[in-house]
């Protein structure tokens, strides 16, 4: 009953209701701005990151968690464990 089912929604003429006007292009009313020689180098400026939000890049990160435990063991210092569970972009 449901392959029967399956193509007779499939061959069913398409009603003309709100969704079937016009297809919608998303961002139409953005302007679109051309990347040029002339611009290139204001976008490229907002784009890079500042110093503030690049601050980790600074800090002595050890690869393994073995490594981490011995150098804080040796400074006396705290180890800090970061862990997270799920895909790193939060696409889970």
């Amino acid at each position: 009953m449901a392959l029967p089912l399956l193509l007779l929604l499939t061959l069913a003429p398409q009603t003309a209701g709100p969704a079937a006007q016009s297809p919608t292009v998303p961002f139409a009313d953005v302007p679109l701005i051309e990347v040029v020689k002339e611009t290139w180098k204001p976008w490229m400026d907002h784009l890079q990151p500042t110093s503030g939000e690049s601050a980790f890049a600074k800090i002595a990160w050890h690869p393994t968690f073995a490594e981490g435990i011995l150098a804080a063991n040796q400074a006396h210092r705290p180890l800090l464990l970061w862990v997270m569970n799920g895909h790193p972009l939060g696409c889970t």
